[in-house]
């Protein structure tokens, strides 16, 4: 049944722009572009990725704030799990210490999901408007 809707109809559905925001090209570049920046940059750079990727290949405003986002977002989830699983959670349960969250290592993760998806979010939307407005 799934096979026989037509890419127009998967992107119109809340779970093919779900899946689309995390498995599509634009995503990949935007994961790319941010993982070898912020090896080399501070935290924030992943702004300019996002930015650079949705200006030059997003297709709306909506778009580029889904993928921006999920590419940021699954990024800082892939690299909070791996320094969480690295260190057996001493690291983020410290942190987590530190800030007021009692300790809870897994709010932490959600936290720094969230700030980087909306950070991506808004960068990539951005990027869209920019090239859009001087387009006009």
């Amino acid at each position: 049944m799934i096979n026989n809707i037509s890419t127009s109809d998967k992107e119109t559905t809340f779970l093919g722009k779900l899946v689309s925001a995390f498995f599509s090209p634009l995503t990949s570049i935007i994961i790319m572009l941010a993982f070898v920046s912020q090896y080399f940059f501070d935290w924030w750079v992943i702004a300019l990725a996002s930015f650079t990727a949705c200006y030059l290949q997003a297709k709306s405003s909506g778009e580029a704030f889904r993928k921006g986002a999920g590419g940021i977002a699954m990024l800082w989830l892939l690299v909070t799990l791996y320094y969480h699983i690295a260190t057996d959670g001493i690291l983020s349960s410290k942190i987590a210490s530190i800030l007021p969250l009692n300790g809870n290592a897994g709010l932490l993760i959600a936290i720094t999901v969230l700030i980087g998806g909306l950070v991506g979010g808004f960068a990539g939307m951005s990027g869209y408007l920019v090239r859009s407005s001087l387009n006009k």
